[in-house]
């Protein structure tokens, strides 16, 4: 799956120093130094990167676009448009050397122009809407589109997942998409543009959030995949990152058919190499790429693998990021305060980094509206920042020197990855991304003069808005500031809308920033304000901003359901759409509407099936659950859940072996669940590939560590197997959870058995015995954690006989001794008899060994044995069963008997050797 192809038309000299400008971290001007067709392609250039539609279709290099998009184009079927524009780009790719760059520039500036309505802002002008076919304004939420549109949106839509209803401008990604397809493998930059393309329209669908729901496996492929390819290739990115990165992708796959113990080096000599770019009489210069953005496209990188839980090449990946920028952070701790009061210094998570002043690092000076907290609450102690003590700092670390936005960019990422890749509620988690955005938002005493943008502070204003963000989302776990959190969330919201800073500025470092598209940002807003009881008003702002489904999904929450199917109806007047239709069945728990839904969309919205399939599964309709899964899985397979829920399903109708299959398709997509490796392992225990279970649920344990039924599914496998090591290390984990009253006690039993009998073991050339301290230290951390359980010493006390250690053993035999009376006298009737004859067994032991003369030559233990022989004999005799037998002038039953003849016995010795053993000590 690692390969991609680009076969480059010769480009040297200034086209290529065009397409870095469009990569640029800076406004870009016309630059008329070059003369001739390059300043032309310049001027299209400069209007491409701030994402200006209007001036970009005015230029006279896109005239051929421009006029396959007219006006007069209005009754075009999308064939018939697309096929205009294919020529167009064509006549624009033929006129001259620089038509490959113009071709591109158009593409990026579609792409930029989709953004600026959709993530930055602002607005877009009421100049656009006359310019083409495709502008924002033809593009409404409520009403129904153009024949023309609707077709664009539905092209738009990609393995199964529809475009946002949210998303305004559809007709621009859609150039960008159609005329990136055509001039990506003839230009070395094309490939980035490309995945940024595919990155911003996957964000851009319907379901698509940053916790694995609705993921196209088409674009993670072109944003992620071929991208660190070609990064790799370009010397970009290390071999040891894009090994990192490459074996989150591979190594599920083919671990499943690995040997146990195969060493992470001959992993990955397993794995397929990468097919490298190919080239047609040209090399790419990627040298001359400035230093900040190599290090920013590498955050890209990290930013889509943080998105998409591919994390395993991350770490190493920033590494890389900030060797290009000779930047470094840290977490770590530093003595603060954080109340106005407080006198005593506490340790408190900082940040720090070390970097070098850089001129021009920034991207322009522009800072959004940061609320204070004494603007919220003017009696609050909580200081805005802790008050470090800096004097041990390291020399060259800071924590709150501003930094510049490329550095800012490589923090961000982290924030995200953190963010995603631990629990929401994970305290730790919040604590780290709040130390992270703290340094982030760090701003210089004096504010600066912007071209065009004024005086402002911060290094770039979608930077600091993302620190912000990030601010936020830390503080709203804590209940001082919570509301401010809520409020400023709030401002970034509303922020979309202000004129300045201009939109070329803002999308500076849009595609290097995890920023949420607009309709996230008032999703979450929304969610927060829930989360504080402020349904109604979360209500009303959805309304405001005809976001149905979220609206629907708060009069659910306040038990308004009646008017929340009234309002989906009434939506469905003006715009029937699928997403509608689902919800509406998601309302009635009615499959017809899931059905209909599959109908709309041409059975292409894989949702419908989805839902259908949950709906039978709750109804315990496994077989047409199993059909609609697969219907959806069809259309896009990048669903873990779904995989999960159908493995399920099958399981249920014992299809085992295709179970297996999907809980492996369910690995393929996310394989840090434990309960997917759980259930996997639990397939090849039925199937008998006990070997493969081992593996399985190893990987289970590893990621579902505190889960006492993944550590009973590990032990039992591990005795499957006579696996030694996998038992002993399941019975310590079990009683670290706290499960150590409830071990499998016929598990401990065998485990001795294999010591008694020097057992052969599991992938080992050595027996049992060989291991027997090993048993005995978890036998004792066993009878450590649950000494109530007689059991278990019993089961001690013979490994002790195993080993010789005679006194531990007697001891043992003792400990089992006073747990089993103890419950033998609490008895009722019906568990009277079973308990008194392991009583008895107990009895004959102790007389046994009793009559070593390492236990027998000891008047004290001799003494205690005595007393507590006395001790059951009269127990005994006051229990009903002995009691009413002697009233009636019968014999107790044999057991009891042959308990009392023991305890006699074994008393009497014992007086006997305790009087000897005080003659021996008085002479």
């Amino acid at each position: 799956s690692f390969s991609c192809f680009f076969s480059f038309s010769t480009m040297n000299g200034p086209w290529q120093d065009l397409e870095h400008d469009l990569l640029a971290l800076r406004p870009v001007t016309v630059r008329e130094d070059l003369g001739g067709d390059a300043a032309a392609v310049s001027g299209l250039v400069s209007v491409a990167h701030g994402g200006d539609w209007l001036a970009l279709l005015s230029h006279p290099c896109a005239e051929p676009v421009a006029t396959a998009l007219g006006k007069d184009q209005q009754g075009s079927s999308l064939e018939d448009l697309r096929a205009a524009v294919d020529k167009a780009v064509e006549a624009v790719i033929s006129n001259g050397p620089g038509g490959v760059t113009a071709a591109l520039a158009i593409a990026v500036g579609a792409l930029q122009a989709f953004c600026q309505i959709n993530w930055t802002g602002p607005k877009a002008p009421a100049s656009w809407v006359d310019v083409s076919l495709v502008h924002p304004e033809n593009d409404g939420e409520d009403d129904e589109p153009t024949p023309l549109l609707k077709a664009i949106r539905e092209d738009l839509g990609i393995d199964g997942e529809p475009l946002s209803d949210h998303a305004r401008g559809a007709g621009m990604l859609w150039l960008s998409t159609v005329v990136l397809a055509q001039v990506s493998s003839k230009t070395p930059t094309g490939f980035i543009w490309q995945a940024r393309a595919a990155f911003v329209w996957q964000r851009a669908l319907q379901d698509a959030n940053d916790r694995g729901i609705g993921y196209a496996p088409t674009l993670l492929k072109r944003c992620v995949e071929t991208f660190s390819v070609a990064l790799n290739h370009f010397s970009i990115l290390p071999l040891e990152a894009f090994s990192a990165v490459r074996r989150d992708f591979v190594r599920t796959e083919i671990t499943l058919s690995m040997p146990l113990d195969l060493a992470e080096d001959e992993i990955d000599s397993l794995m397929p190499l990468p097919e490298a770019p190919q080239f047609e009489g040209h090399t790419w210069d990627h040298q001359g790429l400035p230093a900040l953005v190599k290090a920013c496209l590498l955050v890209e990188l990290v930013v889509r693998l943080s998105f998409y839980g591919r994390t395993r090449g991350v770490h190493e990946t920033l590494r890389a990021a900030c060797a290009h920028l000779d930047f470094d952070y840290k977490l770590s701790a530093l003595m603060g305060i954080k109340r106005a009061h407080q006198k005593v210094a506490h340790a408190q998570l900082t940040c720090m980094t070390r970097s070098v002043t850089r001129e021009g690092g920034g991207a322009g000076e522009s800072a959004p509206n940061q609320l204070k907290l004494n603007e919220i609450d003017d009696m609050t102690d909580i200081l805005e920042r802790p008050r470090l003590e800096v004097d041990g700092l390291e020399e060259g670390w800071s924590v709150d020197t501003p930094l510049d936005a490329p550095e800012l960019c490589v923090l961000l990422a982290v924030c995200q990855w953190k963010w995603l890749g631990a629990n929401p509620n994970d305290e730790l988690m919040h604590h780290e991304v709040n130390a992270l955005a703290m340094r982030a938002v760090a701003l210089p005493a004096q504010p600066k003069e912007a071209e065009g943008e004024g005086m402002m502070l911060a290094s770039n204003w979608l930077v600091f808005s993302t620190a912000l963000w990030y601010k936020c989302r830390a503080e709203f776990s804590r209940s001082k500031t919570r509301e401010r959190a809520v409020f400023q969330f709030e401002v970034l919201v509303n922020q979309y809308s202000d004129e300045k800073p201009s939109g070329q500025h803002r999308l500076l470092f849009n595609h290097t920033l995890p920023f949420p598209a607009r309709w996230h940002a008032q999703q979450e807003l929304g969610k927060r304000m829930c989360m504080l009881g402020l349904v109604l008003t979360a209500y009303e702002m959805y309304k405001t901003l005809r976001m149905w489904g979220e609206a629907v999904d708060c009069l659910v929450i306040v038990d308004r359901k009646n008017e929340a199917k009234e309002l989906i109806q009434k939506q469905m007047e003006v715009r029937k759409t699928p997403h509608l239709v689902c919800s509406l069945g998601e309302l009635d728990n009615d499959p017809q509407y899931f059905e209909q839904a599959w109908e709309l969309s041409n059975k292409k919205y894989a949702r419908a099936q989805r839902l259908l399939g949950h709906y039978h599964f709750q109804k315990g309709n496994m077989q047409a659950a199993i059909d609609a899964y697969t219907l959806a899985l069809a259309i896009n397979p990048l669903h873990k859940n779904i995989w999960f829920t159908r493995g399920i399903a099958l399981m249920r109708i014992q299809q085992i072996k295709e179970a297996a299959a999907s809980f492996v398709r369910a690995i393929g997509v996310e394989d840090e669940d434990y309960q997917v490796w759980g259930n996997l392992a639990a397939c090849h225990t039925q199937l008998g590939n006990f070997k493969e279970a081992r593996m399985a649920i190893g990987e289970a344990s590893r990621h579902g560590r505190d889960h006492w039924r993944i550590w009973e599914s590990y032990l039992q496998i591990s005795m499957n197997l006579v696996d030694l090591h996998g038992v002993l290390r399941a019975f310590k984990r079990l009683c670290e959870l706290g499960r150590g009253p409830h071990l499998h006690v016929g598990a401990l039993q065998e485990t001795v058995k294999w010591v008694h009998t020097d057992q052969k073991l599991f992938d080992s050339k050595l027996g049992a015995r060989q291991m027997a301290t090993k048993v005995y230290d978890c036998l004792k951390l066993v009878t450590d954690t649950v000494p109530s359980k007689w059991r278990y010493w019993r089961l001690r006390a013979i490994l002790e006989d195993i080993l010789t250690l005679a006194t531990e053993s007697y001891a043992s035999h003792m400990a089992e001794f006073r747990h089993l009376q103890s419950e033998v006298w609490e008895a009722d009737f019906e568990h009277f008899p079973e308990l008194i004859t392991e009583l008895a067994k107990t009895l004959d032991t102790l007389s046994q060994e009793a009559a070593n003369p390492a236990i027998s030559g000891d008047g004290k233990v001799m003494q205690e044995l005595a007393m507590v022989m006395k001790n059951v004999e009269q127990k005994l005799e006051k229990r009903p069963e002995v009691a009413h037998a002697k009233l009636e002038g019968k014999e107790p039953s044999p057991v009891c008997s042959k308990v009392l003849e023991l305890a006699a016995r074994v008393q009497s010795f014992a007086a006997q050797r305790s009087g000897l053993a005080e003659e021996d000590e008085d002479a």
